[in-house]
């Protein structure tokens, strides 16, 4: 789950920084609640979760300054001489790994 967890650790977090000043903004009293904060990191899983989608849709190497999901896999097939094509495991690991953060974002949205 490492490459999921670059993909989730990175970045400017302005979506949950947004929802969580919004939240201030309209007269939320605590800076602590809960609520508000799974909401927000909520958001930002789904954000995690279109960009891996994003980037191998747009068949974009790198995210970040780094190799973009699907070439991690790729790569990490090639390394360890899997069997068919590393390209399409690439891929298909990476759909995987985008829809994961996505059903992560909405059971914490959930709770």
């Amino acid at each position: 789950m490492g490459i999921g967890r670059e993909y989730a650790t990175g970045g400017k977090r302005l979506r949950p920084g947004f929802c969580f000043w919004s939240h201030r903004a309209a007269g939320g009293d605590s800076a602590q609640d809960p609520a508000v904060l799974q909401v927000a990191a909520s958001l930002d899983l789904l954000h995690s979760s279109a960009l891996v989608h994003d980037d191998l849709i747009d068949a974009a190497d790198t995210r970040r300054g780094n190799p973009a999901a699907h070439k991690r896999y790729e790569a990490l097939h090639a390394k360890r001489r899997g069997r068919g094509s590393a390209t399409d495991f690439g891929a298909s690991a990476s759909v995987l790994l985008g829809d994961m953060l996505l059903m992560w974002s909405a059971e914490m949205f959930d709770r």
